[in-house]
């Protein structure tokens, strides 16, 4: 799915999953997934909630291979759902002005809330550490040049915590980074 779609829907998942009445999500799914989608999205209504099915729903529609977007909205004003209709289509156009104007960049659309923050996990962070900005330095350096940078020494001096201790300062500075200790 196009990344701009996929965050329009993100943006109004909550409100289209608690507003979608179970028996019409089962309608669009039957009408537009020729398979066994339709009996997962019952089960998960079954099991997990009202509000799980249109959820399961919108899981599929966001895994797609190909761009549902449009569909999904035009079923939707087949139906009374006028509002997640305008919200939608608000949404596309906000997102789509704001690329255009430089204020967001396209490839950073379309991800989940916490698919991001899952990156600024660290090993807790150890009170006693102190000083080393010029270790820091240095690694930031070697990061602008190489992209990797290594950091090695004898067993036990704290290369470990070093690192643990950077990631956790640097980590609003490297957005999507892994360190590899």
């Amino acid at each position: 799915m196009d990344r701009l779609h996929r965050q329009a829907i993100l943006d109004c998942y909550e409100d289209i999953s608690r507003d979608m009445d179970p028996k019409l999500v089962l309608r669009y799914s039957t009408v537009h997934w020729r398979d066994e989608d339709p009996g997962v999205i019952r089960a998960k209504e079954r099991t997990e909630g009202r509000h799980s099915s249109a959820r399961a729903l919108l899981d599929k529609l966001l895994d797609l291979p190909y761009d549902g977007f449009d569909d999904f909205v035009q079923s939707l004003s087949a139906v009374p759902y006028d509002h997640l209709v305008e919200q939608l289509l608000e949404a596309r156009t906000r997102l789509r002005t704001r690329v255009e104007r430089g204020e967001i960049r396209m490839r950073d659309l379309g991800r989940r809330r916490q698919e991001t923050s899952l990156m600024t996990v660290f090993p807790r962070r150890l009170k006693t550490f102190v000083g080393r900005e010029d270790v820091f330095g240095k690694i930031d350096a070697c990061l602008e040049q190489n992209q990797t940078c290594l950091i090695k020494g004898l067993g036990g001096v704290g290369k470990t915590t070093l690192t643990i201790e950077y990631a956790h300062r640097r980590a609003n500075v490297y957005d999507g980074t892994v360190f590899w200790v």
